[in-house]
Protein backbone atom coordinates (compact mmCIF):
# COMPACT_ATOMS: atom_id res chain seq x y z
CA UNK A 1 0.00 0.00 0.00
CA UNK A 2 1.42 3.36 -1.05
CA UNK A 3 1.04 5.99 1.67
CA UNK A 4 -0.21 9.50 0.91
CA UNK A 5 2.26 12.35 1.32
CA UNK A 6 2.81 13.24 4.97
CA UNK A 7 1.63 9.88 6.34
CA UNK A 8 3.73 7.48 8.42
CA UNK A 9 3.51 3.92 9.75
CA UNK A 10 3.52 2.75 13.37
CA UNK A 11 2.38 -0.15 15.54
CA UNK A 12 0.07 0.29 18.52
CA UNK A 13 2.91 0.28 21.12
CA UNK A 14 4.65 3.05 19.16
CA UNK A 15 1.49 5.18 19.38
CA UNK A 16 1.12 5.00 23.15
CA UNK A 17 2.26 8.22 24.80
CA UNK A 18 3.84 8.62 28.21
CA UNK A 19 0.37 8.92 29.79
CA UNK A 20 -1.18 6.15 27.68
CA UNK A 21 -2.12 2.51 28.26
CA UNK A 22 -1.78 -0.58 26.11
CA UNK A 23 -2.78 -3.60 28.17
CA UNK A 24 -5.21 -6.46 28.46
CA UNK A 25 -8.17 -6.21 30.77
CA UNK A 26 -8.14 -8.00 34.10
CA UNK A 27 -8.52 -11.62 35.10
CA UNK A 28 -11.60 -11.34 37.30
CA UNK A 29 -12.92 -14.72 38.39
CA UNK A 30 -16.46 -15.48 39.57
CA UNK A 31 -15.25 -15.51 43.19
CA UNK A 32 -14.02 -11.92 42.76
CA UNK A 33 -17.43 -10.65 41.61
CA UNK A 34 -20.24 -9.27 43.74
CA UNK A 35 -23.69 -8.29 42.35
CA UNK A 36 -23.88 -5.50 44.94
CA UNK A 37 -20.41 -4.14 44.11
CA UNK A 38 -19.90 -0.56 43.02
CA UNK A 39 -17.42 -1.35 40.20
CA UNK A 40 -18.85 -2.52 36.86
CA UNK A 41 -17.04 -5.33 35.04
CA UNK A 42 -17.49 -4.72 31.32
CA UNK A 43 -17.08 -7.65 28.93
CA UNK A 44 -16.76 -8.78 25.32
CA UNK A 45 -20.53 -8.50 24.89
CA UNK A 46 -20.26 -4.71 25.33
CA UNK A 47 -17.99 -4.24 22.32
CA UNK A 48 -19.57 -3.62 18.93
CA UNK A 49 -17.98 -2.71 15.62
CA UNK A 50 -17.53 1.00 16.19
CA UNK A 51 -20.18 1.32 18.91
CA UNK A 52 -20.64 0.51 22.60
CA UNK A 53 -23.31 -2.18 23.17
CA UNK A 54 -23.71 -1.68 26.94
CA UNK A 55 -24.93 -5.22 27.67
CA UNK A 56 -23.00 -6.52 30.68
CA UNK A 57 -24.43 -6.66 34.20
CA UNK A 58 -21.52 -7.84 36.36
CA UNK A 59 -19.97 -6.04 39.30
CA UNK A 60 -17.21 -6.21 41.90
CA UNK A 61 -16.28 -4.21 44.97
CA UNK A 62 -13.66 -1.47 45.06
CA UNK A 63 -11.66 -3.59 47.50
CA UNK A 64 -11.54 -6.47 45.01
CA UNK A 65 -10.62 -4.16 42.12
CA UNK A 66 -7.72 -2.68 44.10
CA UNK A 67 -6.60 -6.09 45.35
CA UNK A 68 -6.42 -7.30 41.74
CA UNK A 69 -4.79 -4.02 40.65
CA UNK A 70 -7.40 -3.57 37.93
CA UNK A 71 -7.10 -1.00 35.17
CA UNK A 72 -9.94 1.49 35.52
CA UNK A 73 -11.38 2.56 32.18
CA UNK A 74 -11.53 6.19 31.09
CA UNK A 75 -13.99 7.72 28.60
CA UNK A 76 -12.51 7.52 25.12
CA UNK A 77 -10.47 4.36 25.73
CA UNK A 78 -10.39 2.12 22.66
CA UNK A 79 -11.45 -1.42 23.57
CA UNK A 80 -10.48 -4.27 21.24
CA UNK A 81 -12.18 -7.67 21.41
CA UNK A 82 -9.51 -10.36 21.36
CA UNK A 83 -12.17 -13.02 20.75
CA UNK A 84 -14.92 -13.25 18.10
CA UNK A 85 -17.44 -12.55 16.80
CA UNK A 86 -15.92 -10.80 14.90
CA UNK A 87 -12.38 -11.06 16.15
CA UNK A 88 -10.61 -7.73 16.58
CA UNK A 89 -13.71 -5.51 16.56
CA UNK A 90 -13.18 -2.25 18.42
CA UNK A 91 -15.19 0.56 19.99
CA UNK A 92 -14.64 3.50 22.30
CA UNK A 93 -15.71 3.33 25.93
CA UNK A 94 -18.22 6.18 26.36
CA UNK A 95 -17.99 6.39 30.14
CA UNK A 96 -20.42 5.19 32.80
CA UNK A 97 -21.86 6.60 36.05
CA UNK A 98 -19.90 3.85 37.82
CA UNK A 99 -16.19 3.20 37.72
CA UNK A 100 -15.52 0.40 35.24
CA UNK A 101 -12.93 -2.27 34.52
CA UNK A 102 -12.95 -4.80 31.71
CA UNK A 103 -12.37 -8.51 31.21
CA UNK A 104 -9.04 -10.07 30.25
CA UNK A 105 -10.15 -10.88 26.68
CA UNK A 106 -10.46 -7.16 25.94
CA UNK A 107 -7.43 -5.08 25.04
CA UNK A 108 -7.34 -1.46 26.31
CA UNK A 109 -5.75 1.13 24.04
CA UNK A 110 -5.38 4.64 25.49
CA UNK A 111 -3.05 6.63 23.20
CA UNK A 112 -2.55 9.55 25.58
CA UNK A 113 -3.15 13.28 25.38
CA UNK A 114 -0.26 14.05 23.00
CA UNK A 115 -0.68 11.05 20.72
CA UNK A 116 -2.92 10.15 17.79
CA UNK A 117 -6.69 10.64 17.76
CA UNK A 118 -8.20 7.66 19.64
CA UNK A 119 -11.28 7.75 17.40
CA UNK A 120 -9.10 7.24 14.33
CA UNK A 121 -7.47 4.21 15.96
CA UNK A 122 -10.90 2.77 16.70
CA UNK A 123 -12.03 3.14 13.09
CA UNK A 124 -8.69 1.87 11.73
CA UNK A 125 -9.02 -1.31 13.81
CA UNK A 126 -12.45 -1.91 12.24
CA UNK A 127 -11.23 -1.58 8.63
CA UNK A 128 -11.13 -4.67 6.38
CA UNK A 129 -7.33 -4.29 6.10
CA UNK A 130 -6.69 -4.59 9.84
CA UNK A 131 -9.41 -7.22 10.27
CA UNK A 132 -7.62 -9.33 7.64
CA UNK A 133 -4.30 -8.85 9.45
CA UNK A 134 -5.91 -9.88 12.75
CA UNK A 135 -7.34 -13.00 11.11
CA UNK A 136 -3.88 -13.97 9.92
CA UNK A 137 -2.51 -13.73 13.47
CA UNK A 138 -5.32 -15.55 15.30
CA UNK A 139 -4.72 -18.66 17.38
CA UNK A 140 -6.87 -21.28 19.08
CA UNK A 141 -8.68 -24.43 17.95
CA UNK A 142 -12.15 -24.08 19.49
CA UNK A 143 -12.43 -20.33 20.07
CA UNK A 144 -10.22 -18.12 17.96
CA UNK A 145 -8.41 -15.25 19.66
CA UNK A 146 -5.60 -12.80 19.06
CA UNK A 147 -3.00 -12.07 21.69
CA UNK A 148 -2.06 -8.52 22.56
CA UNK A 149 1.51 -9.42 21.57
CA UNK A 150 0.38 -10.27 18.04
CA UNK A 151 -1.97 -7.29 17.88
CA UNK A 152 1.05 -5.13 18.68
CA UNK A 153 2.86 -6.23 15.50
CA UNK A 154 0.29 -4.92 13.01
CA UNK A 155 1.50 -1.78 11.15
CA UNK A 156 -0.98 1.08 10.97
CA UNK A 157 -0.87 3.98 8.49
CA UNK A 158 -0.83 7.25 10.43
CA UNK A 159 -1.99 10.50 8.80
CA UNK A 160 -0.96 13.95 10.07
CA UNK A 161 -2.90 14.84 13.23
CA UNK A 162 -5.00 17.54 11.54
CA UNK A 163 -5.93 15.13 8.77
CA UNK A 164 -6.81 12.46 11.35
CA UNK A 165 -9.50 14.75 12.72
CA UNK A 166 -10.87 15.49 9.25
CA UNK A 167 -10.99 11.77 8.48
CA UNK A 168 -12.82 10.97 11.73
CA UNK A 169 -15.42 13.67 11.11
CA UNK A 170 -16.04 12.39 7.57
CA UNK A 171 -16.28 8.74 8.66
CA UNK A 172 -18.72 9.49 11.46
CA UNK A 173 -20.92 11.64 9.25
CA UNK A 174 -21.22 8.94 6.59
CA UNK A 175 -21.47 5.92 8.91
CA UNK A 176 -24.22 7.55 11.00
CA UNK A 177 -26.46 7.60 7.93
CA UNK A 178 -26.28 3.79 7.79
CA UNK A 179 -27.47 3.25 11.37
CA UNK A 180 -31.11 2.29 10.93
CA UNK A 181 -31.53 1.19 14.56
CA UNK A 182 -30.51 4.63 15.80
CA UNK A 183 -32.98 6.28 13.44
CA UNK A 184 -35.74 3.95 14.69
CA UNK A 185 -34.99 4.99 18.27
CA UNK A 186 -35.42 8.64 17.29
CA UNK A 187 -38.83 7.76 15.83
CA UNK A 188 -39.84 5.98 19.06
CA UNK A 189 -38.81 8.95 21.16
CA UNK A 190 -40.70 11.42 18.95
CA UNK A 191 -43.80 9.22 18.96
CA UNK A 192 -43.96 9.05 22.76
CA UNK A 193 -43.35 12.78 23.07
CA UNK A 194 -46.20 13.51 20.67
CA UNK A 195 -48.64 11.32 22.62
CA UNK A 196 -47.57 11.96 26.22
CA UNK A 197 -46.25 15.52 26.11
CA UNK A 198 -49.67 17.13 25.68
CA UNK A 199 -50.04 18.58 29.15
CA UNK A 200 -52.08 15.79 30.71
CA UNK A 201 -52.71 16.29 34.46
CA UNK A 202 -50.01 14.64 36.53
CA UNK A 203 -50.11 12.40 39.60
CA UNK A 204 -47.34 10.77 41.58
CA UNK A 205 -47.03 7.06 40.92
CA UNK A 206 -47.58 6.10 44.56
CA UNK A 207 -51.13 7.53 44.40
CA UNK A 208 -52.23 5.18 41.61
CA UNK A 209 -50.11 2.04 42.09
CA UNK A 210 -48.69 -0.21 44.81
CA UNK A 211 -44.91 -0.60 44.72
CA UNK A 212 -42.71 -3.27 46.27
CA UNK A 213 -38.92 -3.66 46.22
CA UNK A 214 -37.70 -7.25 45.75
CA UNK A 215 -35.93 -9.60 48.14
CA UNK A 216 -32.29 -9.00 49.05
CA UNK A 217 -29.99 -11.60 47.48
CA UNK A 218 -27.66 -13.42 49.87
CA UNK A 219 -25.54 -16.60 49.84
CA UNK A 220 -27.84 -18.08 52.50
CA UNK A 221 -30.98 -17.53 50.42
CA UNK A 222 -29.34 -19.11 47.38
CA UNK A 223 -28.75 -22.36 49.29
CA UNK A 224 -32.17 -22.67 50.96
CA UNK A 225 -34.59 -25.60 50.94
CA UNK A 226 -37.42 -23.84 49.08
CA UNK A 227 -35.91 -22.66 45.78
CA UNK A 228 -38.06 -20.57 43.46
CA UNK A 229 -37.22 -18.80 40.21
CA UNK A 230 -36.65 -15.07 40.56
CA UNK A 231 -36.08 -12.17 38.18
CA UNK A 232 -33.17 -9.75 38.38
CA UNK A 233 -32.19 -6.55 36.59
CA UNK A 234 -30.87 -8.25 33.45
CA UNK A 235 -34.16 -10.13 32.92
CA UNK A 236 -36.09 -6.88 32.47
CA UNK A 237 -35.58 -5.20 29.10
CA UNK A 238 -37.64 -2.41 27.60
CA UNK A 239 -41.04 -3.85 26.61
CA UNK A 240 -40.18 -7.49 27.38
CA UNK A 241 -39.10 -10.01 30.02
CA UNK A 242 -36.08 -12.16 29.12
CA UNK A 243 -36.40 -15.60 30.76
CA UNK A 244 -33.40 -17.24 29.08
CA UNK A 245 -31.25 -16.88 32.23
CA UNK A 246 -33.43 -17.11 35.34
CA UNK A 247 -31.83 -18.15 38.65
CA UNK A 248 -33.38 -19.58 41.84
CA UNK A 249 -33.18 -18.78 45.53
CA UNK A 250 -35.07 -19.64 48.72
CA UNK A 251 -38.41 -17.98 49.52
CA UNK A 252 -40.38 -19.00 52.63
CA UNK A 253 -44.20 -18.84 52.71
CA UNK A 254 -44.28 -15.28 54.00
CA UNK A 255 -41.84 -14.15 51.31
CA UNK A 256 -43.79 -15.94 48.57
CA UNK A 257 -46.91 -13.99 49.57
CA UNK A 258 -44.87 -10.77 49.38
CA UNK A 259 -42.70 -11.33 46.32
CA UNK A 260 -44.56 -13.70 43.96
CA UNK A 261 -45.47 -12.03 40.67
CA UNK A 262 -48.95 -11.99 39.15
CA UNK A 263 -49.92 -11.36 35.55
CA UNK A 264 -50.09 -7.61 34.89
CA UNK A 265 -47.38 -6.59 37.34
CA UNK A 266 -44.93 -4.03 35.94
CA UNK A 267 -41.26 -4.68 36.78
CA UNK A 268 -39.01 -1.60 36.98
CA UNK A 269 -35.20 -1.65 37.25
CA UNK A 270 -33.99 -0.18 40.54
CA UNK A 271 -30.34 0.10 39.46
CA UNK A 272 -28.27 0.34 36.29
CA UNK A 273 -30.57 1.81 33.64
CA UNK A 274 -33.09 2.93 36.25
CA UNK A 275 -36.70 2.96 35.14
CA UNK A 276 -36.34 0.26 32.46
CA UNK A 277 -39.63 -1.59 32.58
CA UNK A 278 -41.72 -4.45 31.20
CA UNK A 279 -44.97 -6.24 32.04
CA UNK A 280 -45.03 -9.70 33.62
CA UNK A 281 -47.26 -12.04 31.61
CA UNK A 282 -46.75 -15.17 33.71
CA UNK A 283 -43.87 -16.54 31.63
CA UNK A 284 -42.73 -18.81 34.52
CA UNK A 285 -44.97 -20.25 37.22
CA UNK A 286 -44.35 -19.18 40.82
CA UNK A 287 -41.73 -16.60 39.87
CA UNK A 288 -40.54 -13.97 42.37
CA UNK A 289 -38.13 -11.03 42.08
CA UNK A 290 -35.03 -9.69 43.84
CA UNK A 291 -34.07 -6.28 45.22
CA UNK A 292 -32.67 -5.06 41.89
CA UNK A 293 -36.29 -4.66 40.75
CA UNK A 294 -39.43 -2.83 41.82
CA UNK A 295 -42.79 -4.46 41.30
CA UNK A 296 -45.47 -1.92 40.41
CA UNK A 297 -49.07 -3.13 40.66
CA UNK A 298 -51.32 -0.51 39.01
CA UNK A 299 -54.73 0.45 40.38
CA UNK A 300 -57.89 0.71 38.27
CA UNK A 301 -56.86 4.27 37.39
CA UNK A 302 -53.68 3.17 35.63
CA UNK A 303 -53.15 0.76 32.73
CA UNK A 304 -50.01 -1.41 32.95
CA UNK A 305 -49.41 -1.01 29.20
CA UNK A 306 -49.78 2.75 29.50
CA UNK A 307 -47.41 2.85 32.50
CA UNK A 308 -44.59 1.15 30.56
CA UNK A 309 -44.97 3.69 27.76
CA UNK A 310 -44.82 6.51 30.30
CA UNK A 311 -41.72 5.10 31.99
CA UNK A 312 -39.97 4.86 28.61
CA UNK A 313 -40.95 8.47 27.87
CA UNK A 314 -39.65 9.63 31.27
CA UNK A 315 -36.36 7.82 30.63
CA UNK A 316 -36.01 9.54 27.25
CA UNK A 317 -36.58 12.88 29.00
CA UNK A 318 -34.11 12.01 31.81
CA UNK A 319 -36.81 12.67 34.42
CA UNK A 320 -35.55 9.86 36.67
CA UNK A 321 -32.35 11.84 37.34
CA UNK A 322 -34.05 13.89 40.08
CA UNK A 323 -34.91 10.68 41.94
CA UNK A 324 -31.66 8.73 41.52
CA UNK A 325 -29.18 8.26 44.36
CA UNK A 326 -25.65 6.85 44.46
CA UNK A 327 -22.38 8.28 43.17
CA UNK A 328 -21.01 5.09 41.59
CA UNK A 329 -24.08 2.94 40.85
CA UNK A 330 -27.38 4.67 40.11
CA UNK A 331 -30.28 3.58 42.34
CA UNK A 332 -33.97 4.44 42.30
CA UNK A 333 -35.18 4.02 45.92
CA UNK A 334 -38.73 2.82 46.47
CA UNK A 335 -39.94 6.06 48.02
CA UNK A 336 -38.47 8.03 45.11
CA UNK A 337 -40.21 5.75 42.62
CA UNK A 338 -43.50 6.44 44.38
CA UNK A 339 -42.86 10.18 43.98
CA UNK A 340 -42.24 10.01 40.23
CA UNK A 341 -44.77 12.27 38.52
CA UNK A 342 -46.62 10.73 35.56
CA UNK A 343 -49.15 12.19 33.09
CA UNK A 344 -52.50 10.58 33.88
CA UNK A 345 -55.37 10.92 31.40
CA UNK A 346 -58.57 8.94 31.97
CA UNK A 347 -58.48 5.13 31.60
CA UNK A 348 -60.32 5.49 28.27
CA UNK A 349 -57.75 7.98 26.99
CA UNK A 350 -54.91 5.73 28.24
CA UNK A 351 -56.37 2.84 26.24
CA UNK A 352 -56.58 4.97 23.10
CA UNK A 353 -52.98 6.18 23.55
CA UNK A 354 -51.71 2.62 24.03
CA UNK A 355 -53.55 1.45 20.92
CA UNK A 356 -52.14 4.25 18.75
CA UNK A 357 -48.59 3.97 20.11
CA UNK A 358 -48.37 0.17 19.88
CA UNK A 359 -49.67 0.27 16.32
CA UNK A 360 -47.03 2.82 15.34
CA UNK A 361 -44.29 1.04 17.28
CA UNK A 362 -45.20 -2.09 15.34
CA UNK A 363 -44.72 -0.14 12.12
CA UNK A 364 -41.33 1.10 13.37
CA UNK A 365 -40.33 -2.45 14.29
CA UNK A 366 -41.19 -3.63 10.79
CA UNK A 367 -38.94 -0.89 9.43
CA UNK A 368 -36.17 -2.09 11.75
CA UNK A 369 -36.62 -5.65 10.45
CA UNK A 370 -36.26 -4.29 6.93
CA UNK A 371 -33.16 -2.39 8.02
CA UNK A 372 -31.69 -5.54 9.54
CA UNK A 373 -32.40 -7.39 6.30
CA UNK A 374 -30.37 -4.70 4.54
CA UNK A 375 -27.55 -4.91 7.10
CA UNK A 376 -25.29 -6.85 4.74
CA UNK A 377 -25.44 -4.01 2.25
CA UNK A 378 -24.96 -1.45 5.03
CA UNK A 379 -21.96 -3.40 6.30
CA UNK A 380 -20.45 -3.38 2.83
CA UNK A 381 -20.98 0.36 2.56
CA UNK A 382 -19.43 0.88 5.99
CA UNK A 383 -16.39 -1.17 5.02
CA UNK A 384 -16.13 0.77 1.77
CA UNK A 385 -16.13 4.06 3.68
CA UNK A 386 -13.44 2.80 6.07
CA UNK A 387 -11.39 1.37 3.22
CA UNK A 388 -11.49 4.69 1.37
CA UNK A 389 -10.40 6.51 4.54
CA UNK A 390 -7.61 3.98 5.18
CA UNK A 391 -6.17 4.62 1.72
CA UNK A 392 -6.20 8.38 2.28
CA UNK A 393 -8.97 9.00 -0.27
CA UNK A 394 -11.83 10.17 1.96
CA UNK A 395 -10.70 13.74 2.71
CA UNK A 396 -8.32 16.19 1.12
CA UNK A 397 -4.62 16.27 2.03
CA UNK A 398 -3.26 19.64 3.16
CA UNK A 399 0.46 20.26 2.52
CA UNK A 400 0.45 22.64 5.50
CA UNK A 401 -0.35 19.81 7.95
CA UNK A 402 2.47 18.76 10.24
CA UNK A 403 3.75 15.41 8.84
CA UNK A 404 2.95 12.26 10.79
CA UNK A 405 6.68 11.58 11.14
CA UNK A 406 6.99 14.62 13.42
CA UNK A 407 4.09 13.39 15.56
CA UNK A 408 5.59 9.90 15.84
CA UNK A 409 9.00 11.31 16.80
CA UNK A 410 7.38 13.48 19.47
CA UNK A 411 5.49 10.49 20.95
CA UNK A 412 8.70 8.44 21.05
CA UNK A 413 10.67 11.29 22.67
CA UNK A 414 8.04 11.91 25.36
CA UNK A 415 7.83 8.20 26.12
CA UNK A 416 11.62 7.93 26.35
CA UNK A 417 11.77 10.92 28.73
CA UNK A 418 9.06 9.58 31.02
CA UNK A 419 10.13 7.89 34.29
CA UNK A 420 10.43 4.14 33.84
CA UNK A 421 7.82 2.09 35.80
CA UNK A 422 9.27 0.19 38.74
CA UNK A 423 6.58 -2.50 38.79
CA UNK A 424 6.05 -5.35 36.36
CA UNK A 425 2.70 -3.94 35.28
CA UNK A 426 1.45 -0.43 34.73
CA UNK A 427 0.10 1.30 37.77
CA UNK A 428 -3.53 0.35 37.60
CA UNK A 429 -5.93 1.25 40.37
CA UNK A 430 -5.82 5.01 39.88
CA UNK A 431 -7.80 7.12 42.32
Amino acid sequence: MTLPVGWGVATLPELIGADGVFSDGDWVETKDQNPDGEIRLTQLADIGEGFWRNRSERYMTSAAAHRLRCTFLEPGDVLVARMPDPLGRACQFPGDPRRCVTAVDVCIVRPGASSVDARLLMWWLNTPYIRKAVSGLQAGTTRKRISRKNLATIPLPIPPLAEQRRIVAAIEEQVSQLDGARVAEVFRRSLLQAELGQGWPRRVLGDVADTQLGKMLSPKSQAGANPRPYLRNKNVQWWRIDVDDVLTMDFDEREVAKFELVVGDVLVCEGGEVGRAAIWHGEIGGCCFQKALHRVRPSAELSAEYLVLVLRWLAYRNEFAAHVTGSTIAHLPQEDLRQVSIPLPTPEEQEAIVSRVLDRLDQIDRLVVAAVAAEVQASRLRQSILGTAFRGELVRQDPADEPASVLLERIAAERAAAPKPTRRRLEKASA
